[in-house]
């Protein structure tokens, strides 16, 4: 949790300076693992006596185990993570910024072709 954390923060610090609100600019979201979704030899059982009593976070876990996204083969975590930035993706509207893109891309190279036949002459 600590490095999405700090993550974050040291995105949104670097996009600080443009005009907008970093938030706008930027979305970060965790995804989880869910209990089900971690096959019985995936899970790292311990026992709550082994928990400090500092870790909060521990101490609000309702599992006898941890497990991490590595738990999870590869092909599983790209669909997870593939669900995850769909459900947050605006589809009509990356379609829209694709094709201004491409409109954009063509005239700057329309651009600077001209530019490099005028330096040329």
């Amino acid at each position: 949790m600590d490095l999405f954390r700090i993550f974050t923060e040291d995105v949104h610090a670097f996009v600080e300076g443009l005009d907008e609100d970093p938030e706008e600019v930027i979305a970060f979201k965790r995804v989880m693992l869910l209990p089900e979704q971690i096959a019985e030899n995936k899970k790292t059982v311990f026992g709550r006596a082994q928990l400090k009593n500092k870790n909060y976070r521990g101490q609000r876990w309702p599992y006898d185990f941890k497990a991490e996204l590595q738990a999870l083969s590869l092909p599983d975590r790209l669909e997870i993570m593939r669900e995850a930035i769909d459900r947050e993706v605006d589809h009509d509207q990356l379609e829209l910024d694709r094709s201004e893109g491409r409109e954009e891309h063509r005239r700057v190279n329309a651009t600077a072709q001209k530019l490099s036949e005028d330096g040329a002459t």
